[in-house]
């Protein structure tokens, strides 16, 4: 890379595996680094030639979200994790289950806009299923998932999958 030249292709730590095989040759096999795309040719200075359409984040409490261009779709009425608004707090509040910010304009996540943009939302939310169908979000065989994915985890949800501990 070029000093003070900019790259603003949508990455994720994920596609540092593919990086990095790609650099020392290394051929990964179809059910390895299923997310990983190489973002080498965007590091020297070219176009990547199979960009990423879309990137999943997991919260450690297990919430999605999925951010595709400037759009990011939270599926969690707080933070999805421990932060303020926890998930538990948020719904007191009556806050929607989702939460669907402008990046571009907003990268503080300030206002939701997924009442304005329910077209959006769906796209994403059939998006987010996709990948999970394929197990992978990247082109290649279809992968098995190692356990059952409910992508609109509820609060209900997920204190029954952490034994109902009274934990937020």
């Amino acid at each position: 890379m070029q000093p003070k030249s900019q790259f603003t292709q949508l990455i994720s730590v994920s596609d540092v595996i593919a990086t990095f095989a790609e650099l020392f040759g290394v051929e990964l096999d179809d059910d390895t680094a299923e997310d990983s795309i190489s973002f080498l040719s965007g590091l020297n200075g070219k176009e990547v030639p199979n960009p990423r359409q879309a990137i999943v984040h997991h919260s450690s409490s297990g919430r999605f979200a999925v951010r595709q261009g400037d759009w990011k779709l939270l599926l969690a009425p707080g933070s999805g994790g421990a932060t303020a608004p926890t998930d538990p707090q948020a719904t007191s509040q009556g806050l929607p289950e989702m939460q669907l910010y402008n990046m571009k304009d907003d990268a503080s996540e300030t206002t939701n806009l997924a009442t304005k943009y329910p077209e959006k939302v769906e796209a994403l939310v059939a998006l987010l299923r996709k990948y999970v169908t394929e197990g992978r979000s990247t082109a290649g065989t279809a992968q098995k998932n190692d356990t059952d994915i409910d992508i609109m985890k509820t609060h209900r949800n997920q204190k029954k999958a952490r034994g109902n501990r009274n934990r937020p």
